[in-house]
């Protein structure tokens, strides 16, 4: 097999691994949107707030009632009977519908919204996991690499071709790396418990996360375009105010009531129908300036978001392609695990001494972990700009 041959089949294998990757983070990613206790509360309240919006459309109760006077003798009653409806200016009733119709809209895509929201976190989340396996590989290496080491480094201080100073050299750094590696298991424990939070207490397996998922950075007018139901949210919201102080506008026209009356008098009976009228006068003036002020808000609310949210994707197209071409360009220095490798061999030839070999280690380590973040951070901005 020649060396063309082979970087081709390294390089399938890793794209393949990637699309692999990719399928693995859509699945943890369908179970935590499935299981998320944040998004059941918000839908049940959601729903809550849509029933008690339709209530406003309800005709008010019927009215029912009863009178009965008597004279001075015991013969001389008189009792009657009514039962009557109230209702508002026939208008309002297809304003408050409309306004109603807005704002499941709204609810619709404000739950979109949120399963975006709580998919870009957890797609955020799984990134850092990739990184945290990442680092926890590295350093589990590292310090099976130095345990072996230390042990070598013993026996050459026992059979005198080493001083004690570098023992203890070694020593010290072996310490350094089981710190290192601990600290790094403890964040990989926090990631997996923040994720199996987001999932209502489902604990999900993430040890197979040990490569970034596929993503292009496309153009920055293609995030620009692409469909944003935070935006489609409030601008339904909006819609909904205005529809709603509309209906207010109407409530001040007159109201209406008409009943069926019933009356007894002097051993006879009286059937008959009675229609009143309300008028509302000074009762509804501030309900249509503050639903004015409502629609207002709600429309200062939609377009600042479009702004934000533009901004929002300069900002994050800025930095991803800026990390683009770090990445890459650090990416053939890393792709292969087997620097250290070559370190320990040269330091067990005798080739390096042992604070050479810390200080190659080090470097290694510090180039490693800077090219780790910008990785996790550039994926972190493109599934950014994915879900703004």
């Amino acid at each position: 097999m020649n060396r063309i041959t082979a970087l081709f089949i390294a390089v399938a294998a890793t794209a393949a691994a990637a699309m692999a990757q990719s399928a693995q983070f859509n699945d943890i990613i369908a179970t935590v949107l499935a299981r998320s206790p944040r998004l059941a509360a918000d839908s049940l309240s959601a729903r809550a707030d849509l029933l008690s919006m339709a209530t406003e459309g309800n005709l008010p109760a019927a009215e029912i009632s009863f009178d009965h006077l008597w004279g001075a003798s015991d013969g001389d009653k008189r009792w009657g009977l009514e039962v009557s409806q109230g209702f508002d200016w026939p208008g309002v009733y297809r304003a408050r519908h409309k306004a109603l119709a807005a704002a499941r809209q709204a609810a619709q895509a404000e739950s979109m919204a949120r399963l975006r929201q709580t998919a870009l976190e957890a797609r955020l989340l799984l990134i850092d996991l990739v990184d945290a396996n990442l680092q926890v590989k590295t350093r589990r290496r590292i310090k099976a690499n130095f345990d072996s080491l230390l042990s070598l480094t013993r026996q050459r201080f026992e059979a005198g071709e080493v001083t004690i100073l570098t023992l203890k050299k070694m020593e010290m750094a072996g310490y350094g790396t089981e710190a290192d590696l601990a600290d790094a298991e403890s964040n990989l424990d926090r990631l997996r418990a923040d994720l199996a939070a987001m999932a209502g207490g489902t604990l999900i397996d993430t040890d197979g996360l040990t490569e970034f998922p596929q993503q292009k950075l496309l153009q920055e007018s293609d995030y620009l375009s692409q469909a944003a139901p935070a935006i489609e949210a409030l601008t339904l919201a909006a819609e909904t105010e205005r529809l709603g102080a509309r209906a207010e506008a109407l409530k001040r026209l007159p109201g209406f009531s008409a009943g069926y009356v019933h009356e007894y008098e002097e051993g006879q009976h009286f059937n008959g129908f009675s229609v009143g009228m309300t008028i509302p006068g000074l009762a509804t003036r501030h309900q249509k300036a503050a639903a004015d002020a409502r629609r207002e808000a709600a429309e200062a609310t939609a377009e600042n978001a479009r702004l934000t949210r533009a901004a929002a994707i300069h900002a994050a197209y800025a930095e991803a392609h800026r990390l683009s071409s770090r990445v890459e360009a650090y990416h053939r220095v890393f792709t292969d695990d087997d620097y250290t490798d070559l370190l320990r061999k040269a330091y067990d030839r005798g080739q390096l001494s042992a604070h050479e070999y810390l200080g190659e280690l080090n470097e290694y380590m510090t180039l490693y972990l800077e090219h780790l973040a910008d990785e996790t951070a550039f994926h972190r901005a493109v599934a950014t700009l994915r879900a703004l």
